[in-house]
């Protein structure tokens, strides 16, 4: 069970600290999981965890500053001067399944049973400060060297305990290279649905997590290896049901975007991901359809109004040409331009590899990046005050506004409230 090791394991003062101050008072105390499958991979790692013999009171004693953040399963938060912090977990046992996401009972349990309620061999893996050894009870470090992904114990337990581990299973494959034991494979096919029992909130972040890194085109790869898509992304799988290119060019732009020159967050990312599918809904349709979509994944409310400009506004670089100047000014200067043009580039890339409308919009621009950002003449507020319910016209009429204002046709406050109610009066 205990492996004798080299281990360059660089830790925090801090975490040293705890350790041996847990250990002087005659406990045990190791660090566990990522931190140690990390130094083994000789990967960056910025999370560190300790498992320990202490009950959570007999913590709470030795560090009086500990926060109960699951005092029923022995889990503690330590914080430092420093700001640096610490979770620190009992030795427990689990038994039995409650709602696919906690264990029936939980006791104060060895390193053993501890070792026994993990996810996967590589992440059941503890350091031993004091003497320089790792305990591994399930041939984790085996499997690092195998390079493969494999549950501790039966993955169908393993997955009807936490179906999220569907998901984790596929993350570590894809970020560390490493394959898919075939139990794992299979038992993870016959229990997908198992997903539905999982809150939209963890699912939005542990794809996240893919997405960010990058290794997002194999992560994506593997939820369709293992039949994963429908309860990820039912949506896709619906639309690729009709057209199977949909899932091909949405692969395609996830890939593209490796060339980019601008760092992607959370929000392109589901750009990129959603745009193949979001296009095959008819044009005056394709908001509504979005915004169904992002509000199932329960997208909060600013990443979802990025999302919606990125999908929306790309397919405006085909008819760039024939933009009126005043457009092509307020579309360049928006604060999120860049990014904007980033996610029709990997679109277009994925598509026709027509770039023309990109390369033209990118020079604009250039052009125009030295002449201010003019203040509009009317807000959402001055709509308001005219009688005009909140809603999707606003946009349309504030940007309409706007431009006639950059093409100096209105000039003047009074005027565009009165344009307005000229133009747009029948809408009260």
């Amino acid at each position: 069970m205990w492996i004798r090791t080299d281990l360059a394991l660089v830790l925090p003062p801090e975490i040293r600290e705890t350790i041996l101050k847990l250990n002087s008072k005659g406990y045990e105390a190791y660090v566990v999981g990522g931190a140690v499958r990390d130094a083994f991979l000789q990967v960056p790692c910025g999370d560190f965890d300790i498992a320990t013999s202490a009950s959570f009171d007999e913590l709470a004693a030795v560090f009086p500053q500990l926060q109960k953040i699951g005092a029923a399963f022995g889990v503690g938060l330590l914080t430092f001067s420093s700001g640096f912090q610490i979770e620190i977990a009992t030795f427990r046992k689990e038994d039995g399944i409650l709602d696919h996401r906690h264990p029936a009972t939980v006791t104060h349990g060895t390193l053993q049973d501890d070792a026994g309620r993990r996810d996967f061999t590589i992440n059941a893996l503890y350091y031993d400060l004091k003497q320089g050894r790792v305990f591994d009870a399930h041939q984790g470090c085996v499997d690092l060297q195998k390079k493969i992904i494999r549950t501790v114990g039966d993955p169908r337990i393993r997955f009807k305990e936490d179906a999220l581990r569907l998901l984790r299973a596929v993350r570590f494959a894809a970020r560390f290279g490493f394959e898919l034991d075939p139990d794992l494979v299979h038992s993870a096919r016959e229990q997908g649905r198992l997903l539905k029992k999982i809150s939209q909130e963890r699912i939005r972040d542990e794809l996240g997590r893919m997405l960010i890194h990058g290794s997002r085109t194999r992560a994506l790869v593997l939820l369709d290896h293992l039949h994963l898509i429908p309860y990820v992304f039912p949506e896709i799988e619906n639309a690729r049901r009709e057209d199977r290119k949909v899932w091909e060019r949405t692969l395609r732009a996830i890939d593209a975007v490796r060339e980019s020159a601008h760092q992607f967050g959370f929000a392109e990312w589901v750009a990129v991901l959603l745009s193949p599918l979001i296009r095959t809904h008819p044009l005056e349709d394709r908001e509504r359809q979005l915004r169904i979509v992002l509000k199932h994944h329960k997208i909060p409310v600013e990443p979802t109004e990025r999302i919606v400009f990125y999908v929306l506004e790309s397919p405006k670089f085909r008819s760039v040409f024939g933009m009126r100047d005043a457009k092509i000014l307020r579309w360049v200067q928006h604060p999120h331009f860049l990014r904007l043009a980033e996610v029709h580039r990997v679109e277009a890339v994925a598509t026709d590899g027509n770039l023309a409308g990109y390369e033209f919009a990118l020079s604009l621009m250039h052009q125009f990046r030295n002449q201010p950002v003019v203040t509009p003449l009317l807000t959402g507020d001055d709509l308001i005050g005219l009688g005009f319910q909140p809603g999707p016209k606003f946009s349309a009429i504030l940007d309409e506004v706007h431009d006639l204002f950059l093409e100096k046709k209105l000039e003047t406050k009074e005027q565009a409230m009165s344009w307005v109610i000229d133009r747009w009066g029948e809408a009260l």
